[in-house]
């Protein structure tokens, strides 16, 4: 099963997306979500310094945030939807 399916199956309220394996299959993987109405909050985890803030890249792609790979962890904690 494909992370896309298993994101559509759960509708999680959030999911954490890794981009080092691909960043390609993760643009797709966030647009494919946002296209199919899933309103979950989607952040992406990135190697650069520059994702600190949003890249266009990443936004563009449907990403709600993105982190670099040395987070901490607050950081992620305020990225996560509270209800």
């Amino acid at each position: 099963m494909t992370g896309y399916e298993v994101l559509m199956r759960e509708q999680p309220d959030f999911a954490v997306v890794d981009r080092r394996p691909s960043a390609d299959e993760a643009r797709s993987l966030a647009r494919l979500a946002r296209d199919a109405n899933s309103d979950g909050r989607l952040i992406a985890i990135e190697d650069t310094v520059a994702a600190r803030g949003l890249p266009g890249t990443s936004s563009a792609a449907g990403f709600d945030a993105v982190l670099t790979r040395s987070f901490e962890l607050k950081v992620l904690r305020a990225a996560i939807p509270v209800d």
